[in-house]
């Protein structure tokens, strides 16, 4: 705690004044506003980090929606199946198969 705040300090992004003996001496107040301040974008940064959680568990509650039902085509004697489903886990396409897999990038 100590070492980031003779950090803060050096930076001049807080206040501080040297004593005699060496040490650094804070504003009490200057401390209060910049606790302030902190806690506000901490809260932001979580609270946007919650709502891309959130939309992720939405989207990937949709995509099992779609997948659950399973969209077949059958066309000319062949069998279509078309996933909607991270790449990341192919595990439902089975060894040996024909595929085309269609992405978009994050």
């Amino acid at each position: 705690m100590t070492e980031s705040l003779h950090r803060l300090a050096n930076r001049k992004i807080i206040k501080a004044e040297i004593a005699a003996s060496g040490q650094m001496r804070f504003d009490l107040r200057e401390l209060k506003k910049y606790e302030a301040n902190f806690n506000l974008k901490s809260n932001k940064q979580r609270n946007e980090q919650r709502n891309e959680q959130r939309n992720e568990q939405r989207n990937e509650r949709e995509f099992e929606k779609v997948n659950k039902k399973g969209n077949v085509v059958e066309v000319n004697g062949t069998t279509q199946k078309d996933f909607v489903k991270n790449s990341m886990k192919m595990a439902d396409l089975p060894d040996n198969s024909l595929h085309l897999m269609i992405s978009s990038s994050p």
